[in-house]
Order: C-alpha cells, then sequence, then structure tokens
C-alpha cells in the first residue's frame, strides 16, 4: 500500500474513493459496469460539433487503431488537436467513456479532439497502449519521436505540456500541479484545462498550485490561500 505516501491532510481524500481489487475476473465485470453506464451519444451531442469513428493505421505489427474524431464545425481555419486518452488505468475503458467531455472541449475551446480506443491490459502488455497513442502522431502533423524529445529543444510552454502529456500517459489517480499553465497563452492555457477537467469527470484528483485565483475558481472544487506556510480556506 502507498497511503503513507499522502500527505495527511490529502489522506481523507482516498477514503471516498472504493478500494478495487484488480483480477482478471473483476476488471471484466467492472467494465461491463462501465459499458452499461456509458451516455449515448445523443444524450451529449451538440449541433456544432460532429462526431466521426475512424480507423487509423496502428503500430507495425500490430493491429488499426480505432479512434473518435470530435470537430467543431463553426471553427474557421487550421484546428489545434487535442490528443485524448481516456481514463481507466490502462485496463478499462473506451473512447466513447470521455465522450461529454470531449463534445464540449471541440465546442469551447474550438478544437478536434482525437479520442483513442486503445488496447487494454491485461490482454495487451505494456508498452501496447502507448504504441497505439503514438501511431496517431505523425497523422496529427506532430514528430513520432516526441514523447522522448530532447527536453533541451523545447519552449517552456512545450516543456510544460509535454510533462502534462507524460504525467497523464502512466494513468495516475492523482496528479499534483505546480503552475502549470504559466507559460501558455489564453488558448493553450483553455486546451490544458479542458484535458484536465476530461480527467477529473473520470475521476483523477488534481491538487493544483496556482497564484491566479481565476484559474482557482474555474478548475477548483476547493481552494484554499497559503498564508505564512499554512493553509487557510480561501
Amino acid at each position: 500500500m502507498s497511503r503513507h505516501l499522502v500527505d495527511p491532510e490529502l489522506a481523507a481524500m482516498l477514503d471516498v474513493f472504493p478500494g478495487i481489487t484488480l483480477s482478471h475476473e473483476t476488471i471484466v465485470a467492472m467494465r461491463a459496469q462501465m459499458g452499461e453506464m456509458a451516455l449515448p451519444r445523443e444524450t451529449y451531442a451538440r449541433p456544432n460539433v460532429t462526431i466521426e469513428d475512424k480507423v487509423v493505421p496502428g503500430p507495425d505489427g500490430a493491429p488499426d487503431v480505432p479512434v473518435t474524431l470530435y470537430r467543431p464545425t463553426d471553427a474557421t481555419g487550421k484546428l489545434p488537436v487535442l490528443l485524448y486518452l481516456h481514463g481507466g488505468g490502462y485496463v478499462m475503458g473506451t473512447a466513447e467513456s470521455g465522450g461529454a467531455g470531449n463534445v464540449r472541449t471541440a465546442d469551447e475551446v474550438k478544437c478536434l479532439v482525437v479520442s483513442v480506443d486503445y488496447r487494454l491490459a491485461p490482454e495487451t502488455r505494456a508498452p501496447g497502449a502507448a504504441g497505439d497513442a503514438h501511431a496517431l502522431l505523425p497523422g496529427l502533423g506532430l514528430p513520432p519521436d516526441l514523447m522522448a524529445v530532447d527536453i533541451a529543444r523545447l519552449s517552456t510552454g512545450e516543456r510544460q505540456r509535454l510533462a502534462l502529456v507524460r504525467s497523464l500517459a502512466v494513468g495516475p489517480d492523482v496528479l499534483l500541479l505546480d503552475e502549470p499553465t504559466a507559460s501558455l497563452d489564453a488558448a493553450s492555457t483553455a486546451a490544458v484545462e479542458a484535458l484536465l477537467r476530461e480527467r477529473m469527470d473520470s475521476g483523477l484528483a488534481v491538487l493544483l498550485v496556482t497564484h491566479s485565483r481565476e484559474q482557482a475558481a474555474r478548475m477548483g472544487q476547493r481552494a484554499f490561500d497559503m498564508i505564512d506556510g499554512a493553509l487557510h480556506p480561501a
């Protein structure tokens, strides 16, 4: 158990989440339960966002990768792209499981959202899921070695975003972020916040440190001020 690694002030949050024992039988049952809870597309569809299922070539020697595209129809020019890897610890979930959040992101941020229906463990061992995601990068106009790029070659803003991508890629339950958008412009900040909200909607707990009260109000369910080394309710 890793509970002892959590700050005592935050440990109570863990009790909100039920304990899970992972085995082949429980994973199958939880997948079925998640499938039953999935919302039909018509419940979250928006008139100015198209939803399209496609298949793209997979990594060498691997099957093709199903993806779901969410595209705003009222945006002009080249669209930024959000590559979305659904939650579920790489053992459950589907490209559809983040549908409501992906539609909202496409509509409000005016970006193309590409949700990946990557292969799941234990049927597919690591790094199969990551390989499915990497296979999409060339089609998005991104270098295929993006995840292994030399950090020294990147700008500060690029480093921030890559660090976030790498953190989310391992499927964390809790994420600690210190000024994750401090060096980003308004559009990039909105994209990062939208991605974090989607993951939070899927159960990710985020502890966000920011000097922006506006960002704290947009992102936080509870807010605290750090005063003389102690936390006080905002």
